[in-house]
């Protein structure tokens, strides 16, 4: 037959997840579950309007995961807050 089936199991690399403004945690975090699930390693950028969502994770993923599977960058546009207010 021409067509054949092959299962490869090979990590991509790593991958980044950035999280939206609304509904923060489960967009943002849940793809990693997948990438972990596949071999990748994450990293986790939470949006800088959900501040409380950004410590939650600053605290709790650096006690949970390796840092070279998983990390989380902060962090926004420089002068933003300025113009937001």
């Amino acid at each position: 037959m021409p067509a054949f089936c092959e299962l490869r199991k090979e990590p991509r690399g790593v991958t980044l997840n950035i999280g939206p403004f609304n509904y923060p945690f489960s967009i943002g975090f849940g793809p990693a579950v997948t990438a972990f699930a596949a071999g990748n390693t994450c990293v986790l950028k939470p949006s800088e309007a959900c501040q409380a969502v950004d410590k939650m994770l600053q605290d709790l993923v650096p006690k949970y995961f390796d840092p070279d599977v998983c990390t989380v960058v902060s962090g926004g546009i420089p002068g933003e807050e300025e113009w937001r207010s």
